[in-house]
């Protein structure tokens, strides 16, 4: 009963301060808290789908935190918290890209194995005589003493640590390198990562000296090479055989010296990029810089990085906006919290309101063969009394009495025309079926309207509308 009396007092106070036929300030200015309404919907749809892109996410950790604990309107009023946390995210989004185009194109990984694996195949053919002492090379004999397990372990250890060494970097890069990474790699870690790499290149350099050492001591053991050729004469220890010091070990030492040098070099190509975006003044142009970066190193995946970019530009003209037009001319060009219609949704809830639907509809009249069927569709802006009750998935079905329809006057404002509205103008009783879109504040249905009096003979429009509109709840009973 509260609803109803709730609703009819609505009605009367609008009515009441309506002349029959004048333009009034009452109209424009529901007409103007409608469109403004909508346009706070629409905000609403673009902050929502920034909090549920995962690739934003990803790629712009730092500035996607703010947005996601906090309101973005406020935010946006703090430039300084946008600018800096660009700043981090750039950094950042500079060693991910850098690292997934590095290990796309050198595997460290692969390099350290193979190299393994090609210097087991040699140990397992070698022998070293110490002391009067053959010794298999593949294996530590026991009881042996400090001193043979020091020189057989000589021919491991700084090989091994190094090999470990040049896999735990690859892995790094592969981790820096997917955007999704809880890791948030800096250049100085980047840069001290290469340094451990630079430092365990001095094992390998151990290694050659230690086998430079020791080679005059060390023998191939000719009657397991021969077996193991005629079986599998495919070995490329079979072509190697005495040349194994004067040219397999340089080559296995070669082969892992490569990546040293090419990681060393992704530090300068790090610095490169960070220095290209820092000499551009505006964030937008460091949004720019740092899209480029993605695209150099290969990191973008099927254009899914077209709406992730969008979402940055948009943070990127806000940090660059210099005063409140400038902000509100990128909303505009964006998008333009109207959160209520979620009470709607609640899946099993039922739900009273005043709500306003702001869409377009088109449909038919039900007695053109007695008026024009000229005014079959346009804006559809009804106001009034809504049950709802919410579905599974997060969508509702709703049941709108409506007593105005404020489509014409906001039609009127739309096209920037100015002209008389009066109360007849937004008499339009209503009722309408409709569901509305999960996750969206957006509703789909059917209405049954009547509009204006057409006429010396008082026939009233009758008609059947299909709409989509912006669901805007404005009062919550």
């Amino acid at each position: 009963m509260n609803i109803i009396k709730g609703l009819l007092l609505a009605v009367f106070l609008i009515s009441a301060s309506l002349p029959v036929r004048a333009n009034n300030a009452q109209v424009e200015g529901i007409t103007q808290f409608l469109i403004d309404r909508a346009n706070d919907t629409y905000f609403y749809i673009f902050e929502n789908k920034m909090k549920k892109s995962k690739d934003f996410a990803c790629y712009f950790p730092e500035v996607y935190s703010y947005i996601d604990d906090g309101d973005l309107k406020s935010l946006i009023k703090s430039s300084d918290i946008w600018a800096e946390s660009l700043e981090k995210d750039f950094r950042i989004l500079n060693i991910r890209a850098v690292s997934y185009g590095i290990s796309k194109t050198i595997d460290f990984n692969k390099a350290a194995l193979s190299a393994t694996s090609d210097y087991a195949e040699i140990l397992s053919f070698l022998k070293i005589k110490i002391d009067e002492d053959e010794y298999a090379l593949n294996v530590m004999p026991l009881g042996a003493g400090p001193e043979v397990r020091n020189i057989i372990n000589g021919f491991y250890t700084q090989f091994i640590a190094f090999r470990d060494e040049l896999i735990n970097f690859n892995n790094k890069l592969v981790e820096y390198g997917k955007p999704c990474s809880n890791t948030k790699p800096t250049e100085a870690l980047f840069k001290e990562n290469v340094d451990q790499l630079k430092t365990a290149y001095d094992d390998l350099e151990k290694w050659i000296k230690h086998i430079d050492k020791y080679k005059g001591n060390v023998f191939v053991d000719e009657k397991a090479l021969e077996a193991a050729c005629s079986e599998k004469p495919d070995l490329r220890v079979c072509r190697a055989k005495n040349k194994v010091f004067t040219e397999y070990i340089p080559t296995i030492k070669e082969y892992l010296e490569k990546p040293v040098v090419q990681a060393a070099a992704v530090v300068l190509v790090i610095a490169k990029y960070i220095a290209d975006i820092q000499k551009r003044k505006s964030f937008t142009g460091k949004v720019v810089e740092a899209f480029k970066v993605i695209k150099e190193e290969q990191l973008e995946e099927n254009q899914k990085l077209k709406k992730v970019k969008y979402y940055a530009m948009f943070i990127a003209q806000l940090a660059d906006a210099e005063n409140a037009d400038n902000v509100e001319n990128i909303l505009k060009e964006y998008t333009l919290p109207a959160s209520s219609y979620l009470t709607k949704r609640e899946a099993g809830k039922s739900t009273f309101m005043i709500s306003s639907y702001f869409g377009y509809a088109g449909g038919s009249i039900e007695n053109d063969d007695e008026i024009s069927s000229d005014n079959s569709g346009g804006f559809y802006v009804p106001v009034g009394l809504e049950y709802s009750y919410g579905l599974s998935g997060g969508s509702a079905l709703s049941v709108m009495f409506s007593p105005f329809d404020f489509g014409y006057p906001v039609s009127l404002r739309m096209n920037g025309e100015e002209d008389d509205v009066a109360l007849d103008d937004i008499v339009a009783p209503s009722i309408s079926v409709a569901y509305g879109i999960d996750d969206y504040p957006v509703n789909i249905g059917i209405a049954y309207q009547k509009g204006k009096t057409i006429g010396l003979n008082t026939i009233q429009e009758k008609r059947v509308l299909f709409f989509i509109a912006f669901d805007m709840p404005l009062f919550a009973f």
